[in-house]
């Protein structure tokens, strides 16, 4: 039980844009075939996502990591 509240915690921290993406390609590769999913992932699917990837908090994050903090997520 506890690596999942450990998860959970994880997840709450984390960037709220990049769990959202992260959330729809699960959903749209779940029922697939393993090597299927790894391919529609591999065909550029992210550059579908410029809201997460021209975001504020994809910024944050590696500069909280140069600044060596904590990043402090937006959500846009």
């Amino acid at each position: 039980m506890d690596s999942a509240r450990e998860l959970a915690q994880q997840l709450v921290n984390s960037a709220p844009l990049a769990i959202a993406a992260l959330k729809e390609i699960y959903r749209a590769t779940s029922e697939m075939p393993v090597e299927e999913g790894y391919r529609y992932i591999r065909s550029g699917v992210l550059k579908h996502y410029p809201s997460v990837l021209h975001s504020e908090d994809a910024l944050e994050g590696p500069q909280a990591f140069a600044e060596k903090r904590d990043p402090v997520w937006k959500g846009r």
